[in-house]
């Protein structure tokens, strides 16, 4: 998931806005969606790989 939506993310820099109002905002729609795709799938992966859990 991570690298799906990093990839999106920056691919969204390249691409043509759809709509006029996306070109008043510094992040274009696409980049907003990704963003919290992204961070979900950094917050399975810290769940998955057990960081920030005590090992006896």
């Amino acid at each position: 998931m991570t690298m799906l939506w990093s990839e999106r993310f920056f691919v969204e820099f390249f691409k043509e806005n759809q709509e006029a109002w996306e070109a008043d905002i510094p992040l274009n729609m696409g980049q907003w969606l990704s963003i919290p795709l992204f961070l979900w799938g950094v917050t399975f992966m810290i769940r998955y790989w057990g960081f920030g859990k005590k090992k006896a």
